[in-house]
């Protein structure tokens, strides 16, 4: 077996490495992230990379008790779900004001630990069923969102990760934990490393985006989608269709480009009338120069 110090270093070198993995992947996710409303949930991600990985560092070197170390890693755990609840409020003119309504559901999503820590030293923190079962709720509808995009991956390895995190909250978390609680001590790192390689995949792009786009305006409208899932898509989609209905065109918005409205597919060039009304429902979550640039890069690959 290992010594104590072996592990000890370890724990700290994973811990460092991922902390490093995770920097560098949200260096890179900045870029895409700058123009648009996603920007607070790049930072709110950035938030909770920050606090997982140091509680993991204070805890290889035993800067922090037992009860401070799960209550820091409880509160980390519950700041990887206020991203999903960013991008709920993602849309302008609101996106800045939800903020505070997203710090609000993350202190009263933490309270179980700060309740812990102050009135209960040496208690494992509780949680309600309820809010248990809405923890749930949180990890299925966060990795549901993107799906049908192509960081489906990434998503599914970030959905793991925060289970894990949050695994002895959970409704089944009890049944497993050891009674003297050593096994479980791997288990945030493991949760870390998950959601470091979903960043990752990330902020690599894999995997790329096939070729199944035809214009200028499917390519803008894919990425799109791939950048705010099925909340926001489909909710364009569905303004877009509305407008097109009232106006009689022949077309029809869906999650995988432009159709006819017989679900056929489009043959022609989509009409400026259908452009000039999708730009100004973009403009509420991206800027004119993110649309412009995908526009014109997709009109030189043609």
């Amino acid at each position: 077996m290992p010594s104590p110090d072996i592990i000890a270093k370890l724990h700290f070198g994973i811990t460092l490495a991922l902390g490093v993995v995770a920097v560098a992947s949200l260096g890179r996710l900045l870029r895409s992230a700058r123009g648009t409303t996603l920007m607070a949930v790049w930072s709110w991600s950035a938030l909770a990379l920050f606090i997982a990985t140091a509680a993991e560092l204070a805890t290889a070197i035993g800067g922090a008790g037992r009860e401070g170390t799960d209550a820091v890693r409880f509160v980390a755990a519950t700041a990887t779900f206020c991203p999903l609840i960013a991008l709920l409020g993602a849309k302008r003119p609101q996106d800045r004001a939800w903020q505070l309504i997203v710090l609000s559901f993350w202190v009263i999503l933490a309270l179980p630990a700060v309740q812990a820590w102050l009135l209960r030293p040496g208690q494992p923190i509780t949680v309600y069923p309820i809010w248990s079962w809405f923890l749930v709720v949180l990890i299925v509808v966060g990795a549901s969102n993107y799906l049908p995009t192509r960081f489906a991956i990434a998503s599914l390895l970030a959905a793991a990760g925060q289970t894990i995190l949050v695994w002895r909250q959970l409704p089944w978390g009890d049944a497993i934990n050891s009674p003297r609680g050593k096994s479980i001590d791997w288990m945030p790192l493991l949760g870390l490393g998950l959601l470091a390689m979903a960043a990752g995949m990330a902020a690599l792009g894999w995997p790329r985006r096939s070729s199944a786009a035809r214009g200028p305006l499917e390519h803008a409208w894919s990425d799109f989608c791939d950048q705010f899932g099925v909340v926001w898509g489909l909710r364009v989609a569905e303004r877009i269709n509305a407008t097109a209905a009232q106006n009689g065109w022949n077309v029809r918005l869906t999650w995988h480009g432009l159709t006819q409205s017989d679900g056929s597919r489009l043959d022609s060039p989509p009409s400026v009338e259908l452009e000039q009304s999708l730009r100004p429902l973009l403009r509420r979550f991206v800027s004119a120069d993110w649309i412009d640039h995908r526009l014109d890069h997709a009109k030189c690959e043609a």
